[in-house]
């Protein structure tokens, strides 16, 4: 599960709160809290509100299959079942602003209040917003396990000290002289964060018709192509091996991380790769300790790796314990036999910039009006802001493989 899913459908409920919105469960299985005779509304306090949110947002997960029944808090259970009815969701969230809300037979009359005068656009906001996350967290990328995320300030140009290192300290005597320490580097990337924008459109068809693909499953896949894009922008870096600051490129004899034996992935070569970023020194020369914690490579040279990584693991392959070698699969390389290594995150061969406060998350804002030529409903702005760039070469080794 999500930690969306953890929140809100594995705690358990406030059962005083549950008690007092006794129209949600009415709602959930099936009848109306509204008196067939004048229509009126039994309930429409304010305090209901957030456990009616919580428990529309988990209906229409369950409902679009992005989660399963036994993930579903004990207490939600009962309650989130049967078609999910999008025109009594938001005929209930009129009623908690205290009005009436029209007949359940006028949909339109329905939406158009609903979607005027009352939080149910909050409620689709919150249901897409928590999609596209899920989407970006799971989706198939080998990118975050070897990346490390930079936050700048906003899109102007930022420099970043490719290779950053201290030297060590000197022992002093007594009464010495302290001698002031440099921060060393190998040269200066410069970069800046571009903006890439997509609208994502629930129309109100989509809501009439209560389809909850809509809903869900279209920035579920909207998250996952952002990560994709990442994706892409990472390895594009890595492959088009384009010059750097210091005008040489990514992957050169000079910078110490180039494997020029052109072959297949075998423990001689990954021992070949240990020994290149195990010789990466600083500007003081002190040897950096680096070493290999992930091996990069196309779909062609997945079996191969299983074998290296268990031989090189001493039999563990599952890779993940300390100092074990990690085996990333990434389909971009399938057309290729290039291959890298990289160390650890922290050293940050490759840097994904980001702006600050997005926590390296696309953000989604609602638009209040209409974009000239779109179907009526409700709209979103779907942005991430980024900027892949080396940020040290002697983390990374490349061998054009055979």
């Amino acid at each position: 599960m999500t930690d969306f899913t953890d929140e809100l459908l594995s705690r358990e409920p406030d059962p005083a709160a549950l008690r007092r919105g006794e129209a949600i469960y009415r709602r959930a299985t099936g009848t109306s809290p509204y008196a067939p005779a004048d229509d009126s509304p039994r309930w429409g306090r304010r305090d209901h509100h957030a456990e009616f949110n919580q428990l529309c947002m988990a209906r229409i997960y369950y409902s679009a299959g992005l989660v399963r029944y036994n993930d579903v808090s004990p207490a939600y259970r009962d309650e989130i079942g049967g078609r999910v009815d999008l025109m009594q969701m938001a005929r209930d969230y009129i009623a908690l602003t205290g009005q009436t809300p029209p007949h359940i037979d006028d949909k339109n009359a329905i939406l158009t209040r609903a979607l005027t005068s009352s939080d149910f656009p909050d409620l689709i906001s919150n249901v897409v917003n928590r999609a596209l996350l899920d989407g970006f967290d799971s989706a198939p990328e080998c990118w975050p396990r070897f990346t490390r995320y930079l936050p700048v300030r906003d899109f102007r140009q930022f420099d970043v000290r490719r290779g950053a290192s201290m030297p060590a300290p000197e022992e002093v005597e007594e009464r010495g002289e302290v001698k002031p320490a440099t921060l060393h580097d190998d040269g200066k990337e410069q970069a800046a964060v571009g903006n890439y924008l997509q609208r994502i459109s629930i129309t109100r068809a989509a809501i009439l018709n209560a389809d909850v693909q809509a809903l869900t499953i279209t920035p579920y896949e909207a998250g996952r192509a952002v990560s994709r894009a990442i994706g892409t922008a990472v390895f594009n870096l890595l492959t088009a091996n384009a010059a750097l600051g210091d005008g040489v490129a990514l992957f050169h004899a000079d910078h110490g991380n180039l494997d020029a034996s052109a072959a297949a992935p075998s423990v001689d070569e990954v021992n070949t790769a240990f020994g290149l970023m195990g010789a990466q020194q600083n500007a003081a020369g002190e040897y950096l300790n680096l070493k290999p914690r992930f091996i990069i490579a196309g779909p062609a040279y997945a079996s191969t790796l299983s074998v290296v990584r268990s031989a090189t693991n001493a039999g563990n392959t599952d890779g993940e314990s300390d100092g074990n070698i990690i085996t990333l699969i990434d389909s971009r390389l399938s057309s290729s036999t290039k291959w890298f290594t990289s160390a650890d995150q922290i050293h940050g061969g490759v840097l994904v910039a980001v702006l600050e406060g997005s926590e390296g998350q696309p953000r989604l804002e609602r638009m209040t009006n209409a974009p000239s030529g779109a179907p009526d409903g409700v709209h979103f702005r779907l942005g991430y802001a980024f900027r892949v760039l080396c940020g040290n070469h002697k983390a990374l080794t490349y061998n054009a493989g055979a």
